[in-house]
């Protein structure tokens, strides 16, 4: 017997309505998109979200693609905002979404569902892809190359327009005309070519690569990165938007040494971190003390980035990172 949780169980309501781009996702950029009138399994999202216009382009461009079966890829550095981009999206479309996080320990078992007992029945419990296929949902697999990849086979059927088979009973899904798989992952499916993921970011394979269609994402630029600073953070900007302009420097300036096998900084500060940051320092003193004469790098934002940040690089890095702060922030 198939048990499909209560909660899923009602119809979801979708009734598409054109609406401009630019209203629905607030950036110039002509045409239409549908957005549905489902009020469930949404993922919320944020008013000071900033779209990159070429990445949204391409995530509508799978989203509303008429082709059947692939999926999306969407890569990048960690912290630099796969997860936020795709969330953002789908909230704002009221497209119902299923997220979950891959590691090595999960299996497609995780994915299509488990058999087990219920009051002495034998009962088959549907995972997310058998729940998303068969109901029209969006699932979106975090951190796919952290897994291995032979347990990633169970997505290769609907990958290629196919059914899914649930092989415990029998049952044969045709997939929803509304169903989407979106994965993401540090690397393009190359692994680890940067020495940042100590072997936990795995090579996939080609021939399941293939079945993707591939968007990156990289850090913010820093006019963007201010931006978003100066209106998720409005009590800072406030007090001082050249102390986030400057903060912002210093974050570009990691990412940059990052990349220079010159430098000892491999680890960058991610904008997610920047953002730790400035929440931690308001309840350490940080705020009240911007733009006082005695303002110290040390002794007032040192100790927020410490936990936001710093704390997690080897001492050599850690050192390097103070230094450029330090040069930043003046």
């Amino acid at each position: 017997m198939n048990t499909m949780p209560s909660a899923y169980r009602a119809d979801i309501t979708w009734n598409p309505t054109p609406k401009n781009i630019s209203e629905v996702f607030r950036i110039s950029a002509p045409g239409t998109v549908p957005v549905f009138e489902n009020d469930r399994f949404l993922q919320a999202t944020s008013e000071h979200y900033r779209f990159h216009k070429e990445q949204l382009r391409g995530v509508l461009a799978f989203l509303f693609s008429a082709s059947k079966g692939d999926a999306l890829l969407v890569h990048g550095p960690f912290g630099a905002g796969k997860t936020s981009l795709i969330r953002e999206i789908l909230g704002r479309l009221r497209w119902p979404t299923l997220m979950l996080s891959w590691s090595e320990k999960s299996d497609s078992f995780e994915l299509i569902g488990r058999q087990g007992l219920q009051f002495g029945d034998t009962m088959f419990d549907y995972g997310p892809l058998a729940l998303a296929a068969k109901l029209g949902m969006a699932l979106v697999i975090n951190e796919i190359d952290r897994g291995r990849a032979g347990d990633l086979v169970a997505l290769n059927d609907v990958l290629d327009g196919g059914n899914l088979v649930i092989k415990e009973t029998g049952e044969v899904i045709e997939p929803h005309p509304n169903f989407r798989v979106i994965c993401t992952a540090n690397s393009a499916g190359s692994g680890d070519l940067t020495g940042q993921y100590v072997g936990s970011v795995r090579k996939l394979d080609p021939a399941f690569l293939d079945r993707f269609a591939m968007i990156k994402v990289g850090y913010m630029a820093q006019e963007d990165e201010l931006d978003l600073l100066m209106l998720q953070f409005p009590d800072y900007a406030k007090k001082s938007s050249l102390f986030l302009t400057k903060l912002t420097n210093f974050a570009q300036e990691t990412r940059a040494k990052a990349v220079d096998v010159a430098e000892n900084l491999a680890t960058p500060i991610s904008t997610r971190a920047l953002m730790r940051a400035l929440n931690l320092g308001r309840s350490m003193g940080l705020l009240r003390r911007i733009g006082e004469s005695d303002f110290s790098t040390k002794e007032d934002l040192l100790p927020a980035l410490d936990l936001a940040y710093l704390n997690r690089l080897p001492a050599e890095e850690r050192e390097a990172a103070v230094q450029t702060l330090e040069l930043c922030m003046g």
